[in-house]
């Protein structure tokens, strides 16, 4: 999971994403944090999941 945190921190700034500079570690979440998180989660988790997970995953959102 450290990975995945460091992964989420280095996005790079682009428009219409939101920057987590300490990874997924939030104490408080809102929808709006769970949204902006799915933007940049697809990318940072392949290579960890299997491919067709993240074609489903993709699928999904």
């Amino acid at each position: 999971m450290s990975d995945i945190d460091h992964r989420i921190a280095a996005v790079a700034p682009f428009t219409g994403l939101r920057q987590f500079p300490d990874g997924r570690g939030f104490k408080q979440w809102t929808g709006n944090d769970s949204k902006a998180l799915m933007k940049v989660f697809i990318p940072v988790i392949k290579g960890h999941i299997p491919q067709d997970m993240v074609h489903a995953f993709r699928a999904l959102l």
